[in-house]
């Protein structure tokens, strides 16, 4: 298509460019009218020249852009230099808080990220789609590579800022790190039951301390010692459970069992100073007074546990979070998005649209790591739970350290791992040097085509030349004219080849969706020609050319 356009523009070009821009040279001029008159020649030149080069540079372009979606490929898979996540070939199952605090892991290098990686699904027409769901700190956001522009509409700032409002902090009962055992007076009627306490230990996991069982109305004082890796820790929430079945219930029925507790202490001082933001649920019905609270719940034949918890921002209300297109499809109008992860469910509002997010491939939801911890231990106490941590700093530092204890029962991911594994593939080898070779052909058949046209313009012009020197054009008048139409039909086809080629490198960069991996590539190849390597080989073509003009036309008069 480039080479019949050409042809059929070259004509009128040499004819414009003649009467235009060669009026103050006589040589040039005539050489343009030449070309001219005589347009099927010199447009076949100018067309074979132009695609020619054309494909030369779409080689380059396209084999840069294969080392940049090599690059991007490894950042999007890897935005920070390690990761680490729960090892799950037999003999692992050891999580990332389990082997060691995540503090170890922020002092193995710049920054540490915890994350929440978990597979979810969300309701669309088409029946439930699984989705992957991934929560990390919004404030990491604006920090990680393997991001691009094209990924969303919204900067990542402004990306993080929507995830984590400044107005949705958690709140937080704080154990005091020296507090060894934790008490709570409790009376029941209507049945006795049994209370347990849910705390976030420091390093992330979640301890359960049984505090003991009611018995009768009287007020007894229930106490269990907090284990070690739990002191200084976060108490999530009290689970309430009956201590005997209802007999003859097939359903659950409301009854008048009641349980009434104290303030929770810490070694006997007030852990929390009134119960007036703590909340029942899971058919739980609490009634604060002051220093105690009264708590009314369903039971029935099943083993029935109630939560009664500090209140937190995310109680009747939504987790914001960023979906894929497909995702976000599915929200209702108003953006609620239900998600059903493992442990337990989680409302969720879309508040922006992304195409893709590092390190997810197909359709993802993102949160912040905090808010969906929150509203998903609230309820499930240990359903969120940090279970992979990228790492920033030495990437050689980073490998030999993570490769020992305690660290060397995790999966460990570097993005040099993953770098070189895509560099060295056979294929993508291969692919890259025939892209070179391509080069190399393109440029060596445009300067074939250009000989090939000065030695074709000697022998059929022999006549017209002989005829103008009879008409008094000098030697040298000869050589200007003989290299003034060789380095015009040049010239044009080198501007147009990079035209062909600008055209070709968007065409083929959109349409091919595979890498030289044999993949389609994730994120997809963007267009990113190497101009420093462009602009050289240009140079040196245009040196090989004028060299090559000059030299077969030396000896035009003779």
């Amino acid at each position: 298509v480039a080479a019949v356009i050409l042809v059929r523009l070259s004509g009128p070009f040499f004819r414009l460019f003649g009467r235009v821009g060669a009026t103050r040279n006589v040589s040039l001029r005539l050489a343009a009218l030449t070309l001219a008159r005589r347009s099927g020649h010199a447009a076949i030149a100018v067309a074979f020249l132009s695609v020619s080069l054309g494909l030369a540079v779409l080689a380059l372009v396209y084999g840069s852009s294969v080392a940049r979606g090599i690059d991007d490929q490894a950042s999007y898979a890897q935005p920070l230099e390690a990761s680490v996540r729960e090892d799950l070939s037999p003999g692992g199952l050891v999580a990332p808080l389990e082997a060691a605090p995540f503090e170890r892991y922020a002092e193995l290098g710049s920054r540490a990220v915890p994350l929440i990686r978990q597979r979810a699904s969300v309701a669309s027409a088409g029946g439930p789609r699984q989705v992957t769901f991934l929560a990390l700190p919004a404030a990491a956001l604006p920090e990680l590579e393997g991001w691009r522009d094209d990924f969303a509409s919204r900067s990542r700032t402004e990306l993080a800022g929507l995830l984590a409002p400044a107005a949705t902090r958690p709140r937080v009962v704080r154990l005091p790190a020296d507090a060894a055992e934790l008490s709570v007076s409790a009376a029941a009627r209507g049945g006795d039951a049994s209370i347990e306490a849910a705390i976030k230990t420091p390093r992330g996991d979640f301890a359960f301390v049984d505090l003991g069982s009611t018995r009768g109305a009287e007020p007894r004082t229930l106490r269990a010692p907090i284990p070690t890796r739990a002191r200084g820790g976060e108490l999530v929430s009290l689970a309430i459970r009956r201590t005997a079945t209802v007999e003859g219930h097939g359903s659950l029925v409301r009854v008048d069992g009641t349980v009434t507790i104290g303030l929770l202490q810490a070694d006997g001082g007030p852990l929390v100073s009134a119960y007036d933001q703590w909340v029942g649920t899971e058919n739980v019905d609490a009634t604060t007074r002051g220093n105690s609270a009264r708590l009314r719940f369903l039971v029935g034949n099943s083993n029935f546990a109630g939560l009664f918890r500090p209140r937190q921002p995310t109680d009747g209300g939504f987790v914001p979070v960023l979906a894929t297109p497909d995702v976000a499809s599915a929200a209702a109008p108003d953006g609620t998005l239900p998600i059903r992860l493992p442990s337990a469910p989680l409302r969720a509002r879309v508040v922006a649209v992304v195409e893709r997010f590092p390190t997810t491939h197909g359709d993802a939801v993102i949160a912040d790591a905090t808010l969906a911890a929150t509203a998903l231990n609230a309820d499930s106490p240990g359903a969120a739970v940090t279970n992979e941590i990228w790492i920033d700093g030495d990437p050689e530092a980073l490998e030999r350290r993570l490769e020992q204890s305690p660290f060397d029962v995790l999966a460990l991911t570097t993005r040099a791992s993953v770098e070189h594994e895509l560099r060295t593939d056979p294929l993508t080898r291969g692919a890259l040097w025939t892209l070179a070779g391509a080069a190399l052909a393109g440029a060596f058949l445009a300067l074939a085509g250009l000989a090939l046209l000065l030695v074709s313009d000697r022998r059929d012009d022999r006549g017209e030349l002989a005829d103008l020197e009879v008409q008094g054009f000098a030697p040298a008048q000869l050589r200007r004219h003989v290299r003034a139409r060789a380095l015009l039909v040049t010239g044009l086809g080198f501007l147009a080849g990079v035209v062909v080629a600008a055209a070709l490198s968007a065409l083929v960069v959109d349409m091919v969706k595979v890498t030289a991996s044999r993949e389609a590539p994730d994120p997809p190849l963007l267009l990113s020609p190497d101009w420093t390597l462009i602009v050289a080989s240009g140079l040196v073509y245009a040196v090989l050319a004028t060299a090559l003009v000059l030299l077969s036309t030396r000896t035009i008069a003779r």
